[in-house]
């Protein structure tokens, strides 16, 4: 598997790699806020 490829693959596949990528680039908080607002709307439409 090419270097490419592989973190292509850990982009998609492991949140925890993604963040640390993220992070590395400035956009690690937003990520996570983004992802906070995603869980809360699931668990508004849930009640």
């Amino acid at each position: 598997m090419s270097l490419k490829k592989e973190f292509l693959d850990l982009l998609e596949k492991d949140r925890e790699f993604r963040y640390t990528v993220a992070g590395y680039l400035g956009i690690r908080e937003i990520l996570e806020r983004l992802d906070d607002i995603a869980e809360e709307q699931a668990r508004l439409s849930h009640e």
